[in-house]
Parts: C-alpha cells; structure tokens; sequence
C-alpha cells in the first residue's frame, strides 16, 4: 500500500511539472512573438545607429510617443524591463531598435493596434504601425508599417518570415 500512494505521489509531480513546463514555454513564446527589431540605414549602406558614427543619430534622443505632438515619452513602455534605450547591438547587420507593441488598443475580434511615433532626433519623426494578433496561447505581430511603407503583413502570401528588416532611410 506504501508503494501504491508514493507510486501515485511520484505521477501527481511529474505530471505537475510537465503542465508548469508547457505553460513557461507558451508565456516565453508569447513574449517572444510580441518583439520586433529592424536595422536603419541610410542609402549608402550606413548604419544609422551606429555608436560614434558621423551619420548616426544620438542614441539618447531616440524616443517613442504615442501621440504626434510628441507630448509624453512612452519609451520605456515599449521596452524590456522598462528601459531607456530602443538600440541594441552590435548584431549580424549592426545595430537594431526594439520594439515590445502591446495589446492595448483593440482594432477588432483579436487584434490590436500601436500607432507610435519614432522621434529620430528633433526634426525627424517618423509613424509606427504595428498591429498585433492574439491567439489562444499568445499572440503575435501580425503587421508592421514604417511611414505608410509595408514592411511586413504576416497574412500576405509573399512574407518571407525574416525578421531583421533593414530600413532604409
């Protein structure tokens, strides 16, 4: 009898653990599909956010805003953890802007829309469009439109699913 009820014991913990397991990987999932990074460039191939590169902008005047007058930063609300800085780098193409869109602003049955504004430097902004998804596990950027240029649309049937998108500006 000892054996049965340590037995049964063992089975409600292992199957605990695999349930725990599967719902850790849907939440990194989800997060994982809500990110979306691209590269700017200028014309000539230039990296835009370069550190200390004569033609990149200043990383601290870079700033997200959800309103076109510019009002109130909201940078840190589209970021990991909350933080100041939209680059990150070095990567394959150089440096990336990150962006976390949430789920804020319903457009209809399950999907969401982030309009933001990319504040380059003080005369030069530029429209986000990032539309969002949600699934029954998470949920996932189904849109991205860079000053009315599509980047990408997931439901197009020419996506090609590489996410380092290199804008160029």
């Amino acid at each position: 009898m000892k054996n049965l009820l340590l037995l049964f014991i063992v089975l409600m913990i292992s199957c605990s653990k695999e349930e725990q397991s599967k719902q850790i990987n849907q939440m990194v999932m989800a997060n994982f599909d809500l990110s979306f990074s691209f590269y700017l460039q200028n014309n000539k191939g230039d990296d835009l956010l370069e550190p200390g590169s004569s033609t990149a902008y200043k990383r601290n005047e870079i700033k997200l805003f959800k309103d076109p007058e510019l009002k109130e930063d909201v940078t840190r609300e589209y970021t990991p953890n909350g933080e100041e800085d939209l680059v990150h780098g070095p990567h394959e193409k150089g440096y990336m802007l990150f962006i976390f869109p949430n789920m804020s602003t319903p457009i209809s049955g399950g999907n969401f829309e982030n309009i933001l504004y990319l504040q380059l430097a003080e005369s030069d902004v530029d429209t986000l469009n990032i539309q969002v998804t949600e699934m029954n596990n998470g949920a996932y950027i189904s849109k991205f439109v860079y000053n009315e240029t599509i980047i990408f649309d997931f439901n197009d049937a020419q996506f090609d699913f590489n996410w380092n998108k290199v804008i160029v500006k």
